[in-house]
């Protein structure tokens, strides 16, 4: 680039889309003194939920173990020489991830039932954009689009013009996934806000 003269501009644009798929996230937790009895008991808390949510949901929603994981907890106990790392049991985590297009009324239905199954889950809930990439494509453009627009207004002021285009650099995209809290009265699903930025350098003549 030695002897170019150039402009650097670097714009950035911004679009939002309505969410239209709900991710929920159910989490099962079970701590024991024995292997055997955490297994049993977790497994069957979890495979409980599953029938109480595919009842409720049934091919409305897609339901799909996320991971399964057993691993010995331990504890430091105090003794007259100090602190002696313990064996304390077992920690089972099994966790579901149902997801389905926006329904306020299954969501909640499903919710209830959870609640009233006896067990206590984490549970979670997040709305995303099933179409985000054509959402990012657009933003890119329209980005591009205002980084010319910028680029052209300095130029003239300087009397010159823009010539080849020299080099174009995009930073990682930062997607703002807007979690919507769910309420017993009125619940809607937030949007997805994607935002992009382009730097454009560019010869001038």
């Amino acid at each position: 680039m030695d002897g170019l003269r150039t402009i650097r501009v670097v714009e950035g644009a911004e679009n939002s889309v309505a969410s239209d798929i709900t991710n929920m996230t159910v989490s099962v937790d079970r701590k024991g003194k024995v292997y055997k009895d955490v297994i049993e008991t977790g497994t069957k808390e979890y495979e409980d939920l599953i029938d109480i949510v595919s009842r409720i949901a049934g091919d409305r929603a897609r339901i799909t173990t996320r991971n399964m994981r057993i691993e010995p907890t331990f504890e430091d106990m105090r003794t007259n020489d100090g602190f002696v790392r313990t064996f304390t049991g077992y920690h089972l985590t099994r966790v579901m991830n149902i997801t389905f297009h926006n329904d306020v009324e299954l969501l909640g239905r499903m919710m209830s039932s959870i609640s009233g199954s006896g067990y206590e889950p984490s549970v979670s809930v997040n709305n995303v954009t099933e179409d985000a990439e054509s959402v990012t494509v657009r933003t890119l453009k329209d980005a591009a689009e205002k980084a010319k627009i910028k680029a052209e207004a300095i130029a003239d002021a300087l009397g010159v013009r823009l010539g080849n285009i020299i080099a174009v650099n995009r930073p990682p995209a930062t997607e703002r996934m807007l979690a919507k809290c769910y309420s017993a009265g009125r619940a809607e699903p937030e949007s997805t806000m994607v935002e992009e930025q382009i730097e454009v350098i560019w010869e001038i003549i």
